[in-house]
């Protein structure tokens, strides 16, 4: 299976966690991430991937889930915008067709990615 990482990104706005997602063009919405290259490590893969997909630089916090997708082994960490963006205004779709923020409380309704909609679930579970 190929490694690969994704980076949950929470926010609040009037006490309500919202996550940051990118939109693939497939119509379906996901944490952003991707493959982790020969010789990175899963931190090292996750703020590539950021800065490639979002033009965004992040801390990568906790690891928080692993998800297996055939082809995929999927490991999700709780990820920080650094200070200089942490509202994250700049984040901006390089490798997605849309980047945006939406409240936990109504992700059920937004079409996800395999493996990503688990996610979701849990999150709702632990932040809602």
């Amino acid at each position: 299976m190929k490694r690969v990482v994704a980076g949950i990104c929470i926010r609040y706005d009037d006490n309500i966690p919202e996550v940051l997602l990118g939109l693939k063009p497939d119509g379906h919405w996901e944490f952003p991430g991707g493959k982790v290259e020969e010789g990175e490590t899963d931190f090292q893969a996750l703020e590539r991937e950021w800065i490639e997909e979002l033009d965004t630089v992040i801390n990568v916090d906790d690891f928080y889930i692993n998800v297996e997708n055939d082809p995929y082994n999927v490991h999700f960490y709780m990820v920080n915008l650094t200070k200089d963006n942490n509202d994250g205004s700049n984040a901006r779709a390089k490798e997605h067709i849309d980047v945006s923020w939406f409240g936990l409380d109504n992700l059920n309704s937004i079409p996800m990615a395999v493996g990503n909609d688990m996610v979701v679930d849990l999150l709702i579970e632990d932040y809602l």
